[in-house]
């Protein structure tokens, strides 16, 4: 089994503010990413902003079968998202926050619209799909989301062949807990769920795999 240091990495992909905009002399809040023009994906890592590419087609379609898949397993006590914000801490004070692919919790309330944000206390399990993301899904995010007491972490990852991988929280790091490349995966996770990876491949590599 291998292990994710809970340890800092440095973030060297957090870029100038855009054009037209002042530069931002403290730590970037919510605030001030809803200010900022709609396209790109916005987050906040070490107090600074992190731009990130709007997804292509093939990881919205995974994503979204992936979500097709778990939604479907899932009692009304649970739920499963798509694209939603998670603070990084429950400190009101840190700012940073990310947006996993997918994630999944208890059922909570109805939000408000003042509600722009998931708490980490109420995310158990969160799924990145790596299609060119790979040093922010196999680096950084696991090492912020392990921070941030998040249980369970899995990782689809497309290239050189499709593959889930399952991590757990143990000791403060997440421990890998298993790789499943065909047919049904039933990774470690907060409630019995299940993968079928033989769906989200191409017709022609459907069966293939070990």
């Amino acid at each position: 089994m291998s292990t994710v240091s809970p340890a800092r990495t440095a973030v060297g992909e957090v870029p100038a503010p855009p054009p037209g905009r002042p530069a931002v002399t403290r730590p970037w809040q919510v605030e001030d990413v809803l200010a900022l023009p709609t396209g790109p994906r916005y987050e906040i890592v070490d107090g600074g902003l992190l731009i990130m590419p709007a997804p292509g087609l093939l990881h919205q379609w995974l994503c979204r079968q992936l979500f097709l898949q778990l939604h479907a397993q899932t009692s009304p006590a649970w739920e499963v998202t798509l694209d939603v914000g998670v603070r990084m801490s429950d400190d009101p004070a840190v700012s940073d926050f990310r947006i996993p692919d997918l994630t999944v919790g208890p059922s909570a309330r109805r939000p408000s619209a003042r509600d722009l944000l998931a708490q980490p206390t109420g995310v158990s399990l969160v799924i990145e799909v790596t299609v060119t993301t790979g040093k922010q899904d196999r680096i950084l995010k696991p090492v912020e989301y392990a921070e941030a007491g998040i249980p369970w972490y899995w990782r689809l990852e497309v290239e050189p062949e499709l593959e889930l991988i399952a991590h757990e929280l143990m000791s403060g790091g997440y421990v890998e807990t298993g790789r499943y490349r065909a047919g049904v995966a039933r990774p470690a996770a907060p409630i019995p769920l299940s993968v079928d990876l033989d769906a989200l491949r191409e017709p022609e590599d459907a069966g293939s795999g070990a």
